[in-house]
């Protein structure tokens, strides 16, 4: 094996966005979260998704997406999944606009409880969610008040 650092060359995209800094490992869970798999499927345009690329800040994954916007819900769960991602909005291959994934303080009906007898799981009431803590990101149900993290953050998505 040689000493020397691999390139990569990915292609730029004319318009659409590109989720850099993503943590290590976490950008098919994204992938997921944003159904890319199905988009493509129906979609002419370039999806790259980079995992384990090596950058100054360490470890990091990417995706880069062909003429696509987040919502705001979509912006959410990038940041749950990885918090302190970058969103950079491209227009005529250039950036326009970045976009910090920070966690909101409060998560509305896109995560559900995983408290089996929370009213969420058996009436038609909206889940609602405050972050009890960032590191790691911990959540409190609103109505059962269960303080959940990690693994049990399930998405509705």
């Amino acid at each position: 094996m040689s000493d020397t650092p691999r390139t990569r060359k990915i292609a730029r995209i004319q318009n659409g966005i590109v989720i850099d800094h993503i943590r290590k490992g976490r950008a098919l869970t994204i992938a997921r979260l944003l159904k890319l798999g199905e988009l493509s499927q129906s979609w002419d345009d370039q999806v790259s998704i980079g995992i384990n690329h090596s950058s100054k800040i360490g470890i990091k994954d990417y995706i880069k997406i062909e003429n696509f916007e987040l919502s705001r819900i979509q912006l959410s769960c990038v940041a749950l999944v990885s918090p302190g991602a970058t969103i950079n909005i491209i227009r005529d291959t250039k950036v326009v606009e970045k976009l910090s994934a920070e966690v909101p303080d409060e998560i509305g009906d896109f995560v559900t409880c995983p408290d089996p007898y929370c009213i969420t799981n058996h009436e038609k009431i909206p889940c609602r969610f405050h972050v009890v803590a960032r590191e790691p990101l911990t959540l409190g149900c609103h109505y059962c008040e269960l303080e959940f993290y990690d693994k049990l953050i399930v998405f509705k998505l």
